[in-house]
């Protein structure tokens, strides 16, 4: 997937993605996904389990930005489990991932494109098809 467009001046909306970070061992991804709101919510989780080199942590899409602010106020510096709470135990960290959006491209089945771009020894930008190796100065259009 290519990195979105950035235009000068501009800044991009509000995020959709919700990072959180040091997840303990006993916190599974459903439940952790179960603790964020509702289930029709979420667009889609990664999730990275607690082991020997460290806490979990898991990126989380949202199906807009708003639900995903409202899911980082819900798990930011709050204990899942009822042990970590009384034991004193890490409490997660979530932060909106900004200027990350999640899910948003791949719904219609598109598939990355064979232009790519390259540059001259000298800095010039130009593109190549990764298929048929033509060149080209200007960015052609999406096949």
């Amino acid at each position: 997937m290519a990195p979105p467009q950035v235009v000068a001046g501009h800044r991009p909306g509000p995020t959709n993605v919700v990072i959180v970070s040091k997840v303990p061992e006993t916190i599974t991804k459903e439940q952790l996904v179960a603790s964020t709101g509702r289930a029709g919510d979420v667009l889609q989780a990664s999730f990275w389990p607690s082991d020997l080199e460290g806490p979990g942590w898991a990126i989380i899409a949202f199906a807009s930005p708003e639900l995903a602010k409202a899911a980082k106020e819900r798990l930011d510096a709050k204990a899942l489990s009822a042990a970590f709470a009384t034991a004193g135990g890490p409490l997660l960290e979530a932060s909106l991932g900004e200027g990350l959006f999640g899910n948003l491209r791949g719904l219609g089945g598109e598939r990355e494109s064979p232009w790519k771009e390259a540059r001259t020894p000298q800095g010039h930008v130009y593109y190549f098809h990764s298929g048929t190796r033509q060149t080209t100065w200007v960015k052609p259009p999406p096949d």
